[in-house]
This record gives structure tokens, sequence and C-alpha cells, in this order.
């Protein structure tokens, strides 16, 4: 939690094992027991964000509704997590962009939740193009819209962002209405 609350704030170029120690309130000894070095850090870093996503993507994956309904609701939970904390959102960019180990699993297991979210949506249009290409598709736009939201939230709303989303993936309130029938 300390290293996430340190990359939320920092670039994780400039997060050492010294401020890590100290942000946790832990021996040095204690951290290069468990961690071994920093890219063990920073790989139990990318996974514990990732699966953080990845629990919630099952659980509204669980959920007994339409896939547009499910969809929306993945976005809904996106919007709120970054709403709620956009450091959290910050942090998350900056693994994912981060070269190495644990920027590879960081975008790895994002790029598999978004190949299961594309996936869905071919199955609800009937598109045949290839969802792990259309999942990169997704991914690049999702996080430019995001970073531009970060960057101009005088300019942006949730609401605005949501509905353009909304129409983009063609999952606005005719096709709401109507997909379960």
């Amino acid at each position: 939690m300390a290293a996430r609350g340190l990359m939320a704030q920092h670039d994780p170029a400039e997060v050492d094992r010294e401020s890590i120690v100290d942000a946790a309130g832990v021996r040095p000894e204690d951290f290069d027991r468990h961690f071994q070095d920093m890219s063990v850090l920073w790989q139990s870093v990318a996974t514990a964000m990732v699966r953080d996503m990845a629990d919630v993507q099952r659980s509204l994956y669980g959920m007994r509704c339409s896939v547009p309904d499910r969809l929306s609701r993945t976005l809904d939970y996106a919007l709120d997590a970054f709403e709620r904390s956009p450091d959290g959102y910050r942090a998350i960019r900056r693994m994912v962009d981060a070269p190495g180990p644990a920027g590879d699993h960081a975008r790895g297991m994002l790029q598999g939740i978004l190949t299961e979210i594309t996936c869905q949506l071919g199955v609800l249009h009937g598109w045949d193009e290839e969802p792990e290409l259309t999942a990169q598709c997704l991914y690049a736009q999702l996080l430019r819209i995001f970073d531009h939201w970060q960057a101009h939230p005088e300019h942006m709303t949730r609401k605005r962002i949501q509905t353009f989303v909304m129409q983009h993936l063609r999952l606005g309130r005719t096709e709401l209405a109507t997909a379960d029938a």
C-alpha cells in the first residue's frame, strides 16, 4: 500500500527502497526478506492493482443481467473509481506505462480484462473483428479519455464521458431497452 501511494504521487523511477520503507514504517531487513529487490516489489504492486480490477470485473460478470447492462455497470465502476481516487488512477497509469516485467504484467492483465469486454461487445453487436485487436483499440481510447479528463477536469464531466463511451460502444438507451428481447 505504501508503494501504491508513493506511485500515485511520484514517477515510479523516483520511488526507491528507502522511501517505501519509511512510508510503510517497516524495517529495511523486513522489506529485503519479503521482496528481495525492487523488481519483486513492483511485480507485487502491479499484480495487486490489476487483481483488484479483475475482481471487480469478475463480480460484474457474475451478475445476472444483459451484456449491455453489465458493460454499462463496468463503465460506472471505472468512472466511480476515477472520481474517488485520481491518485489511484495515476498509480495504475504509471504501472501500465512502466517498462520491464512489472509493466508487462500490468498491461497483460488489463489487456485480458478488455479482451473479455470486447468479446462480450462482439457477441452483442455481431462484430467479426479480432477481440484482441479491438481490445487494444479500446485500451488506447479509454486511457486517453481518462488522461484528458484528469488533465482538464474543467472541460470534462463524468456525464459527458459516460454518454460518449456508451454511444461509442453502442450501449445507448435504445439498445439497453431491447437487448434482452
